[in-house]
């Protein structure tokens, strides 16, 4: 696994497989790393390819040649992302929840997202999330796709919204590594033409936590 470049990660340990057959097939190999900056939670995504030494089996003994040719396979790219992988749903009473986390590291952000045809710019990366948003029921696809971007927990059954032009979801999550907790309200508007106006709201106890959904939702 390579991550790209610049990516503020280093490789810590591997765990390879030292043989492989049809007797003991499949395997597992492992390979962590670890961040350069604590305080920071990287996102990024890894080249993967599948390095190994092919050896024919002597047909006397059963048991492969000394001698072997390296090989190797390309596999699909893995994703670093922060839904999933940093951030985990975890339940809190909002309210109380929010006010708590006043003094904490806190950030307000607005979004404008126009019509799908017409959506580009730094924004395109979160809003290719948001291609089931049509039509009168706007904030059912564009709620259930900030909760799949964040994966964090909507919290007193915001994820189903009441309105067609109006709605407020709140979210609550944990972020791995000593980020701690973190709630996100999103507001949102929708006016048709000019699609959704988002205000995002995060209150956490960590500033890096804090800075890490507002960079995913900004894309």
């Amino acid at each position: 696994m390579q991550p790209q470049a610049d990516s503020g990660l280093t490789e810590d340990v591997v765990f390879q497989i030292d043989s492989l057959s049809c007797s003991n097939s499949p395997g597992i190999a492992y390979i962590s790393f670890k961040r350069d900056n604590p305080r920071e939670y990287t996102t990024t995504s890894f080249q993967c390819i599948l390095k190994f030494i092919s050896k024919e089996l002597d047909p006397s003994t059963g048991r492969p040649e000394e001698e072997g040719y390296e090989d190797e396979y390309q596999l699909e790219e893995v994703e670093l992302s922060a839904g999933g992988d940093y951030i985990i749903p975890s339940y809190a009473s909002f309210s109380s929840e929010w006010d708590r986390l006043r003094s904490g590291a806190t950030a307000t952000e607005t979004f404008s997202l126009g019509a799908m045809e017409s959506i580009k710019g730094t924004f395109h990366s979160f809003c290719t999330r948001l291609q089931s948003f049509h039509g009168s029921r706007p904030f059912t696809a564009a709620c259930d796709s900030i909760i799949e971007l964040l994966n964090m927990e909507p919290l007193g059954g915001t994820e189903t919204p009441s309105s067609s032009s109006v709605h407020t979801l709140q979210l609550s999550g944990l972020v791995t590594g000593g980020g701690g907790k973190v709630l996100v309200r999103c507001r949102m508007t929708f006016t048709r033409g000019q699609g959704v106006t988002l205000e995002l709201g995060v209150r956490a106890e960590q500033e890096s936590a804090c800075a890490l959904v507002v960079s995913v939702v900004g894309g």
